[in-house]
């Protein structure tokens, strides 16, 4: 971080203001605090890279109190009576409009804080800053919707989130890119999840209760030579687990079934166990290239994934009937990355037997 400050009793002025946490990156930053008239304004630029996309918005925030302050008198701020607007820029993405223009109302009238976009149609939110009591509903224009109602005081946070909707479509701008295919592990094309949850506990590490369900997803993988059909399946939440229903994929000659279990701790998962089985008359088509080396065959057979932030393992058995391999290769060698490594993660362990039939063919490009 970094800035240049000055001012004296009456206006506090924060220039060139430069912050970079975890590659969020915020720049050209300016605060004016007129504190003998009881104004703010504050404005920058907000940029980040995502999976070498580039994400750039912009933040202007006027916000203005009932009485004047100096530097004597600015812990009153806390009883006084505030309005504002904070004026979120479009967010671009690699040069596209994703989220439009957006107001954010603000207003605080004694100890109640008030949010709202587009006067309550598509955010309206209140927080009660003496009995924490908190009430937020999301409405249009986000990925993310639900109305929620509860407590959030002394690090505590006691909620009920019903009319939970997610679009998983807005997981395609995060998802990681192949380094090989150049496209990214799975592209959500459909479907929803939606569902009520409570939630209790620290701030910092809350515990999540209640079912959620996965209606209808359609993804695309560049490793399945197929759009698979779409698929449901129902997630509970107990603390800090997560249990999911048996994931069915219909596949042309087979399917794939998929159990999964994840144990998280502070909002990021910490273990998890998934069990994928491929059956069916040929099972799942997978078809994948290395620089100098593809294949393209149908398997059957289960693999089981386990692990933690300190390590994991795959472990199973495979059965390939028929296959397309060959020197011949389409995939390009990537910049390579040199990870240090560190003492407290112990690796990837692979141990994958694959049995082949008959109908194995390789190839030597002409």
């Amino acid at each position: 971080i970094s800035s240049f400050v000055r001012g004296d009793k009456n206006v506090i002025r924060i220039s060139d203001l430069e912050l970079n946490y975890n590659g969020l990156m915020f720049n050209r930053g300016l605060v004016l605090f007129e504190m003998n008239k009881g104004k703010l304004l504050a404005t920058g630029a907000i940029n980040q890279i995502i999976n070498n996309s580039k994400a750039s918005t912009s933040i202007t925030a006027l916000i203005k109190a009932d009485n004047s302050f100096d530097l004597y008198s600015i812990d009153t701020l806390n009883t006084s009576q505030l309005e504002g607007v904070i004026k979120v820029s479009p967010v671009i993405w690699d040069d596209m409009k994703t989220f439009p223009q957006l107001d954010i109302v603000l207003k605080k009238d004694r100890s109640l804080l008030t949010a709202r976009i587009d006067d309550g149609a598509i955010l309206d939110s209140s927080y009660n800053m003496e009995s924490g009591e908190i009430t937020m509903a999301i409405k249009e224009l986000f990925p993310v919707r639900l109305t929620a109602g509860g407590s959030v005081r002394d690090s505590i946070v006691n909620m009920e989130v019903e009319n939970f909707y997610f679009d998983p479509g807005f997981i395609n701008y995060f998802m990681p890119v192949d380094p090989f295919q150049q496209k990214r592990h799975v592209v959500f094309k459909g479907g929803n999840i939606t569902g009520n949850l409570r939630i209790e506990g620290q701030v910092t590490d809350p515990d999540f209760y209640g079912v959620l369900n996965v209606n209808n997803i359609e993804v695309e993988t560049p490793y399945l030579s197929e759009t698979p059909a779409p698929t449901s399946t129902t997630a509970y939440f107990d603390g800090d687990t997560i249990n999911l229903d048996p994931l069915i994929i219909p596949l042309k000659r087979g399917e794939i079934e998929i159990l999964s279990f994840f144990e998280f701790d502070g909002a990021l998962p910490t273990t998890y166990n998934v069990d994928v089985n491929m059956s069916g008359s040929s099972g799942a088509r997978v078809a994948y290239e290395i620089p100098y080396f593809s294949w393209d065959g149908h398997f059957i057979g289960s693999t089981h994934i386990e692990g933690s932030r300190k390590g994991g393992f795959l472990k199973g058995d495979l059965i390939c009937n028929d296959l397309y391999t060959s020197l011949e290769s389409e995939a390009v060698m990537g910049p390579v990355k040199v990870v240090t490594k560190s003492p407290s993660i112990n690796g990837f362990v692979v141990d994958l037997t694959i049995q082949t039939g008959r109908d194995v063919s390789f190839y030597l490009p002409n």
